[in-house]
């Protein structure tokens, strides 16, 4: 009989909570081993100008300031690379920016300073959660366009977030979020790791499509997207990214070197039971797929 997973591990800290582990996993683990990190920048890059961009021109004056929100950006990569498509149709733009982890909302606002093609950009930042800075805001302010990339894991409420979002949306306005689909591994194996109470693995999709429906008569569209993680150096005892990449997947901090022998070797043959591999056989993999889902509010609403 196998090992019993336990409902805690001792001395195991919350990986999300934990932000310079969690930096270091982002960046050199997670994601050079992610092929859903390129495929959403090859969309962002070839497809949102015409997606979402330009039918925006249709609903508001290329001559007047477009209002945006950014929930959770990180350290603005994509928001970037979103600001530069929207610029070319919008001259003056207005975002507010809300990220809560503090090296991330820094990182940004530092290559902002340093990015010369954003002047025509006034941005509001916000060092805070979108629940906070709801509470700290004094008017019920709207938007033309709102983003959520990989955000909504970490929502107090995502659908009373997402009722409020939607609500604030201008008519002719859209909103875009980007999360994990329901069917990808990474979050079948959350769900059977008794320590995770809220995983960050778990998809919000079925709620956010369920607020969209509340709010009556939006457009939907939503594009999937498969993707893979390479995790061979998980089952390699001599990698240093391999430990990294348990943390993001079992969302502990220095999960392999804080679990006892025995949880670790059972949460290793649940990890493996969920595994395909490459076309050569070469390299472990396991589904992350994601989906893009686009809501737009049209006058009827």
């Amino acid at each position: 009989m196998g090992t019993q997973l336990p409902s805690s591990i001792p001395g195991l800290r919350d990986f999300v909570s934990d932000s310079e582990r969690f930096q270091d996993v982002f960046e050199t683990a997670f994601l050079p081993n992610n092929d859903g990190v390129p495929k959403l920048e090859r969309w962002f890059e070839k497809d949102f100008e015409q997606e979402v961009v330009v039918k925006m021109t249709k609903s508001f004056p290329t001559d007047e300031e477009l209002r945006l929100l950014g929930i959770g950006t990180g350290n603005g990569r994509t928001d970037i690379m979103m600001l530069e498509k929207f610029l070319r149709h919008f001259p003056k733009i207005h975002y507010t920016v809300v990220e809560p982890d503090q090296p991330a909302f820094k990182e940004f606002k530092d290559t902002v300073e340093k990015c010369s093609n954003l002047s025509n950009v006034s941005f509001d930042w916000q060092n805070t959660t979108i629940e906070e800075y709801w509470k700290n805001s004094e008017d019920s302010q709207e938007f033309d366009f709102i983003s959520m990339v990989h955000t909504a894991y970490y929502l107090e409420d995502v659908g009373m977030t997402m009722d409020r979002l939607l609500a604030s949306l201008t008519v002719g306005g859209a909103s875009l979020f980007v999360h994990k689909s329901g069917e990808n591994k990474t979050s079948e194996f959350a769900h059977q790791l008794p320590w995770i109470s809220k995983p960050s693995h778990m998809s919000p999709g079925r709620r956010i499509l369920d607020a969209a429906r509340r709010a009556n008569q939006r457009r939907l569209r939503v594009t999937p997207f498969p993707a893979v993680i390479d995790i061979t150096s998980v089952f390699d005892a001599a990698s240093d990214v391999g430990p990294k990449l348990m943390d993001f997947l079992t969302q502990g901090a220095y999960f392999c070197q804080t679990a006892s022998e025995d949880v670790l070797k059972a949460t290793m043959d649940i990890l493996r039971s969920l595994t395909t591999k490459s076309d050569d056989g070469e390299r472990v993999l396991i589904s992350n797929d994601f989906e893009i889902i686009e809501i737009w509010k049209d006058p009827s609403s």
